[in-house]
């Protein structure tokens, strides 16, 4: 039996659960107060006069470091146009297959669909790549039209299982090359018309895309950390953390020795020379949540710990959304 390593996440995974979770902390700015003393002794003076000088400097008043890298605005925009462009498209158009490498031409789809929102979400656990495809859908399909849906596939594929948890109905498609697709309903969301999309069906692959998105260079992030997860999403879709528009999100690890230096690359103001800004009146440093803006983009930096196998990391977590 193969053994599989154990993983524990804390403060990153928290917030990949929990978009722009509130973090505890202390709201007043970090600060280092030096004294320095200096004796004068005159002939006749048996006392010494102590001058105290107040050193007290704010966490963002240093000189700022040079961001090189391209503008997050200009980069992210292009990356996700592609994503707006089939909002409303029929799934099997060749543009949404274009973005949903998972969803091959022999994939069983209800007919009649229209796209509410599509998201990507790549995550690199234990050295094996996965990438969750996942497509929204503006139509609603109850029990019974899932199970009828689910009956009629073939070409290799069936039915494996139905479920229903409160207003949730799950249909698992399996195929005997080893695919699977799933189907999830929301008769709430259908109803209410807001949250998660009244139908929406995730793909998996193994296979890496062949180029990281472009605005990971356009986000500060220490040199030497490895990419283990990040997200693009539009619309009305799951991995979309920010429920509607769009939303990204990526997080890079780093060797537990890493953390002092990842630390004062932050706080050097490389982040403000890559055009982010925060309230440097709340700023309790980068391992506590920090709220930053970039134009029309919101979102968050934070530094969390991690261990697999015992061994310590550090994840610098970057999520905006707009």
């Amino acid at each position: 039996m193969r053994h599989r390593p154990s993983i524990i996440l804390s403060s990153a995974a928290v917030v990949c659960g929990t978009f722009l979770a509130a973090c505890g902390g202390s709201s007043e700015p970090a600060s280092e107060t030096t004294v320095a003393e200096t004796t004068v002794a005159p002939e006749t003076t048996a006392a010494p006069a102590t001058t105290t000088v107040d050193t007290t400097v704010a966490p963002t008043t240093a000189a700022p470091a040079e961001f090189d890298g391209p503008s997050f605005p200009e980069t992210v925009t292009p990356a996700l146009t592609p994503y707006d462009a089939v909002i409303g498209a029929s799934p099997d158009s060749p543009d949404v297959k274009a973005l949903v490498s998972a969803l091959a031409d022999d994939v069983p789809l209800p007919a009649g669909l229209t796209v509410n929102g599509i998201g990507h979400r790549l995550t690199k656990d234990f050295g094996e790549p996965k990438d969750r495809q996942s497509v929204s859908f503006n139509e609603y399909l109850d029990k019974a039209q899932l199970e009828a849906f689910g009956a009629s596939v073939g070409n290799g594929w069936k039915q494996a299982s139905i479920a229903v948890s409160g207003s949730l109905t799950t249909l698992l498609l399996t195929h005997t090359d080893g695919r699977r697709v799933v189907f999830v309903s929301d008769s709430e969301a259908a109803a209410s018309g807001t949250g998660r999309a009244p139908l929406q069906m995730e793909l998996s692959t193994p296979t890496l895309p062949a180029a990281p998105p472009a605005w990971f260079a356009s986000l500060p992030a220490l040199q030497g950390g490895e990419v283990v997860e990040y997200t693009e999403a539009s619309g009305r879709v799951t991995d979309n953390l920010a429920g509607t528009g769009h939303f990204v999100l990526v997080r890079w690890r780093y060797p537990a020795t890493e953390l002092d230096a990842l630390n004062a690359y932050l706080t050097s103001g490389v982040v403000q020379s890559a055009g982010f800004s925060y309230d440097a009146d709340t700023f309790n440093g980068f391992e506590a949540l920090v709220d930053v803006a970039n134009g029309e983009w919101k979102g968050s930096v934070l530094i969390g710990d991690a261990s697999v196998d015992g061994v310590e990391y550090y994840d610098l977590l970057w999520s905006l959304s707009r």
